[in-house]
């Protein structure tokens, strides 16, 4: 991609990581997607499940909201999509 200009500056949309933590402690990476991870889905759902569950988990700590995460997405999409054809010319 030397000398290749992504819109905007923006060459990921969205991006995934796989991670375990290791006997000391430690996180290890298993994977990293740099992609429409296709597990967006499910952290939007174990979130939401998670919150019925445990309420008083996220009162205690500063758990950053994940419920706009679809909009978010997809203004981010639509500000670096291409223009339609015609509209090119």
């Amino acid at each position: 991609m030397i000398g290749r200009r992504a819109p905007h500056d923006i060459w990921f949309t969205s991006r995934a990581s796989t991670s375990c933590a290791s006997t000391a402690m430690r996180f290890n990476v298993l994977e990293d997607n740099a992609r429409t991870p296709s597990g967006v889905s499910y952290m939007l759902e174990n979130r939401e499940v998670t919150m019925r569950l445990m309420p008083d988990l996220f009162a205690k700590h500063r758990v950053a909201p994940v419920e706009n995460y679809p909009d978010a997405l997809l203004s981010c999409l639509r500000s670096v999509a291409r223009a339609p054809a015609m509209a090119r010319r």
